[in-house]
């Protein structure tokens, strides 16, 4: 697995996103992040994952208005369910990040998969006027799955959304050297590079940070190949 030195250096945005413009008509832009609920998580590990992903809030405006997307952003936390702790909003709208808390049940990432397929739906995504940028996941978690998650992955890759979509992980704690958790992981993500590991509570903070904007700028793409819209 790389270093997180090697697969977060010279996250500089420096130009427009695919077939974005850098100045006028603006895009959706949707970012989910799951993070992990299980009790596990409970003490520094949550602390720090709400930490992180209040303090990501800032970075995610200042992107949202240097590339002119419309940038929703949505928290899901997950055991063997899920709950939305903040429904997909825009950016410029989150004062106060909702904060995940730990509960009763285990390390299920089938109802994660489950819950983006119904989110990254046609029907769904036609609700929001305008085009849609590919959407961006992050996904983060101390521990291997319990359940038998292929099944629904299997019918989360064949939406057209989640393929496009930018994905990254964070596996942390106990979990950070747990090979059934990079396998697993690593089925997600867009490519294995975009997994980091997280050993130190301390460095989780700011491996939120750098996991999304490192994702972000994966939809930044070669001018010379577009990829067309997903929507509109």
């Amino acid at each position: 697995m790389a270093e997180p030195g090697n697969i977060f250096e010279d996250a500089v945005f420096d130009g427009p996103i695919g077939n974005m413009p850098s100045e006028g008509t603006n895009k959706r832009l949707l970012t989910i992040m799951a993070g992990d609920a299980t009790k596990s998580m409970e003490g520094e590990s949550i602390s720090q994952l709400n930490y992180g992903m209040q303090e990501l809030v800032p970075e995610l405006q200042r992107f949202a208005s240097d590339y002119m997307v419309d940038l929703d952003l949505g928290i899901l936390s997950f055991t063997n369910s899920i709950r939305w702790e903040m429904e997909p909003m825009n950016v410029d709208q989150c004062i106060d990040v909702p904060p995940i808390h730990v509960r009763p049940g285990l390390t299920q990432y089938g109802v994660v998969y489950h819950e983006l397929n119904k989110m990254l739906a046609k029907d769904h995504l036609l609700k929001h006027e305008g085009k849609q940028a590919a959407p961006v996941i992050i996904f983060m978690t101390d521990g291997a799955p319990t359940d038998d998650y292929r099944r629904d992955l299997e019918v989360l890759k064949k939406n057209t959304y989640f393929a496009q979509a930018n994905r990254a992980a964070i596996i942390l704690g106990e979990g950070a050297n747990d090979p059934r958790a990079h396998a697993a992981v690593e089925e997600f993500v867009s490519s294995p590079d975009m997994i980091l590991t997280v050993e130190k509570h301390s460095e989780l903070v700011e491996s939120i940070k750098l996991a999304t904007l490192r994702t972000l700028k994966q939809l930044k793409e070669c001018e010379n190949d577009p990829k067309p819209d997903l929507i509109g």
